[in-house]
Parts: C-alpha cells; structure tokens; sequence
C-alpha cells in the first residue's frame, strides 16, 4: 500500500487506541494521565501507547521525570486522506437533493413548495378553500 503504514490501520482498529488519540487531542498527557481515564492496568495502556508510536501516530518527548505523548496530526491526516481518497467517493446525501431537485424539475414544479400544494390539491386537501 503506497503512502500509508499497515501499522496506522492496525493502530486504528481498537477501541482504546482511538480513544486514547481522542484524549490527546486536547494536547500532551502522560502515561498515568491517559491510564486514568480507563478501568485497563498501566501495563495495558503502555502497550496501547507503543503500538500508536510504532505507527508514528503518537510522539513522546521527555519533560522532566515525565514522558509526555502527544498527537502526531501530521500522520493522522496522511491516513485521512489516503482513506478519503480510496473510499471517500461513495453515497452522498447531496447527490440525492440534486436527484431530487432534477426529478421536480422534469416534472415541472419549480420549488419544493408548489410540489407540496399539488401533492395536497391532489389528495383533496386544498389548504386555499375553506369548507363550511
């Protein structure tokens, strides 16, 4: 696969992992940080945190005593695009208005409003006249 590392894929695939690059969106955190927010043991979460460096979507860098991790948006992005660009193209709520808007077109009907009196004309229920 050209552009893209398997090992984004395998990192986006579990729960957790996009859970913890959800957490860093917010900015840098340490390991302890991230582990507090699940019920999984620090050994877990550190294994989390390694399979997200090895896919570059997670950096580290020392600050003190602490190890701060924080969102590589550079390779999250790349993988954004490459998915957009390989499957982005499919169903689109837009092209059913367009569809929609040429079918009242072909039929005649300037605006979705006229199509709703002559739906309503046409089920006898003239909005115009009163009944008595």
């Amino acid at each position: 696969m050209s552009g893209v590392n398997e090992s984004v894929f395998k990192a986006m695939s579990d729960g957790t992992r996009r859970k913890v690059l959800e957490l860093l969106k917010n900015g840098p955190m340490t390991a302890g940080e991230i582990a507090s927010r699940f019920p999984h043991a620090q050994p877990t979460i550190s294994r989390h945190l390694s399979v997200l460096k090895n896919a570059n979507l997670v950096v580290d860098e020392r600050d003190g005593t602490f190890i701060l991790y924080r969102l590589n948006t550079t390779v999250l992005q790349e993988w954004l695009a490459w998915v957009m660009e390989h499957f982005g193209g499919g169903y689109s709520h837009e092209e059913d208005d367009k569809e929609d808007d040429k079918a009242d077109r072909e039929a005649g009907h300037d605006n979705d409003d006229e199509a709703d009196h002559e739906n309503d004309r046409e089920a006898g229920h003239d909005n115009d006249r009163e009944e008595g």
